[in-house]
């Protein structure tokens, strides 16, 4: 009985100690690779503030060609770290974090308009 309980706490604090390391980790401007050479100097900048907003730059050059403001949320699922990310048009959705370091974002999008259907998307940051 004793070992139960000991592994339900540890279970437990697992899968809520996630999401708040996240939230921190995630802070501050991502810029997103591409694997792909484009012609144009193109340069994506997702940044992540306190508030739950983020803003994604498009750059081409050094301009800024666009920018638009949206809102997420970092939550856990049976362990498992999501970012739900709304305001951005075709980069809206729920993305499964893969790896969230220091230097790397990793995400993939599970889900897209409320359906699994077509909704991956790969995306790879590394920190500004």
């Amino acid at each position: 009985m004793k070992k139960q309980i000991i592994f339900l706490i540890i279970a437990t604090l697992f899968m809520f100690s996630c999401s708040k390391s996240k939230e921190k980790k995630i802070i501050g401007s991502w810029e997103q690779q591409y694997f792909v050479k484009y012609d144009d100097d193109r340069l994506t900048v997702w940044t992540f503030a306190d508030d739950q907003t983020v803003t994604e730059d498009f750059f081409y050059g050094s301009n800024i060609d666009t920018t638009i403001v949206g809102t997420y949320t970092i939550n856990v699922n049976l362990g498992t770290c999501y970012l739900t990310v709304e305001g951005f048009g075709l980069d809206d959705g729920k993305y499964q974090i893969l790896k969230l370091n220091k230097k790397f974002l990793i995400m993939q999008r599970v889900e897209f308009n409320g359906s699994i259907n077509g909704a991956f998307s790969r995306k790879e940051f590394v920190k500004k």
